[in-house]
């Protein structure tokens, strides 16, 4: 976890209980940006790798507002199913 992170997270007031042990539930695929943002950028070729990470950025900036809430809920929802088994490995249903 990077330093700003945890500065925002300790201003914020919000305690850090660290992260699941790996569930193939609970990784990336779930989580809406990033399965958005390769099919944006599919087929796309970069010089470099700051460029690449510009055009990750100006896709993440015009997302709409309707998407990251759908983005995270989807998220909560996997990790509460991930709380309510007690960490224990589900299969999408």
């Amino acid at each position: 976890m990077s330093a700003e992170t945890t500065r925002f997270l300790e201003g914020q007031k919000i305690e850090w209980t660290g992260c699941p042990p790996f569930s193939p539930d609970l990784v990336s695929k779930y989580f809406y940006l990033f399965p958005s943002a390769k099919n944006k950028l599919r087929g796309q070729r970069f010089s470099s790798r700051e460029e690449a990470v510009g055009a990750f950025k100006v896709h993440v900036k015009k997302l709409p507002q309707s998407e990251w809430k759908k983005c995270y809920k989807n998220w909560f929802q996997h990790m509460q199913k991930w709380v309510d088994l007690h960490g224990e490995y589900f299969k999408k249903q």
